[in-house]
């Protein structure tokens, strides 16, 4: 599962196109687009709903993370100078000392040789192909629509093939990431479920969505800037829920891109600022501070879409009359 044989295969199909349309599949898995994507699924589609999927979708970055700062595997082209790594920086050749078997893993004599030089590493596991599993997985499981079943079908093994295509990924790299993925989605899918079922104001419902904070418990290993937004946003939507009365998004569309559009833009400039504050990479501090950053962003959008009156809120059932 780790050596480049898989690689110098599906490279042999060199053509421009293949670059183009792998290069394109490999865009649709980036942190940027994805995170826009699940912007829009809670804005656009379904408010609580959306943040079912928001929680599985970090739940697994911040997993893969981890488990790519724990492990940190080296990258094919760090490892196989003849793979076309389509202008990256490639690395020594080590394939003589590369994995012989098919389960076999990386020895400690080649890991020593990655580690001390700058080739690509932390490969293991594919972010790309942890994160398509992860969005696909939680809107199906979520919205229980087969469409997205269907989408996830066809774009989870292009994305694991777009990864080795351009020699940025093992196989074991993204069966690593597709197993992830997976396990992960479905234990956050069953969490959220449970708290689904219960109101929004209860500690019960409001529990599931604070435990993100457990995760500063991991800041020397898990990056802050992720961490951080997902703990804001969870913080934020706790802090709407606990007044009982959760937004109810438009019935037209227009309202809802308006609102998806002010929540970019939020997003965008809060963190062009706090991106701007050169905070470290791996620090509770900077966890915190990109929490901040977060909360504020969502609530500000939250609290504009509501002033316009592209969101509502339900009406609470009135008080009965018993007499005794």
């Amino acid at each position: 599962m780790f050596k480049t044989d898989i690689n110098h295969w599906l490279q042999q199909f060199d053509h421009p196109f293949f670059h183009w349309f792998f290069e394109g599949i490999s865009a649709i898995g980036t942190v940027t687009v994805l995170v826009l994507v699940v912007y829009a699924i809670i804005m656009g589609a379904h408010f609580k709903k959306g943040f079912g999927v928001v929680n599985i979708f970090f739940y697994v970055i911040m997993v893969t993370i981890f488990c790519k700062h724990l492990i940190d595997y080296p990258r094919p082209m760090a490892v196989d100078a003849s793979l076309n790594s389509f202008d990256r920086p490639i690395g020594q050749n080590l394939t003589n000392i590369q994995p012989k078997g098919f389960f076999e893993l990386f020895s400690d004599n080649l890991l020593v040789k990655i580690r001390r030089s700058k080739a690509a590493r932390e490969g293991f596991p594919s972010g790309h192909t942890s994160l398509i599993t992860a969005l696909t997985l939680g809107a199906a499981l979520v919205f229980r629509r087969r469409w997205i079943w269907y989408l996830g079908a066809g774009l989870i093994p292009l994305m694991m093939l777009s990864r080795m295509y351009l020699a940025r990924h093992y196989l074991g790299d993204v069966l690593g990431g597709f197993t992830i993925g997976v396990v992960v989605s479905l234990i956050v899918y069953k969490g959220w479920k449970v708290a689904n079922n219960v109101p929004e104001s209860s500690w019960a419902h409001r529990l599931f969505f604070l435990s993100a904070l457990a995760l500063l418990i991991l800041s020397p290993w898990l990056q802050a800037f992720p961490t951080g937004t997902f703990i804001g946003l969870n913080l934020g939507y706790v802090i709407l829920a606990s007044t009982g009365r959760l937004p109810v998004l438009s019935s037209h569309w227009q309202p809802r891109v308006y609102s998806i559009l002010v929540f970019a833009v939020s997003a965008f400039i809060t963190t062009y600022i706090s991106r701007r504050l050169g905070l470290a990479t791996y620090s509770l501090v900077s966890a915190l501070v990109f929490t901040g950053f977060a909360l504020a962003s969502f609530l500000s959008a939250a609290f504009v879409c509501i002033k316009l009156g592209w969101w509502s809120q339900p009406t609470p059932p009135p008080l009965s009359d018993n007499k005794v």
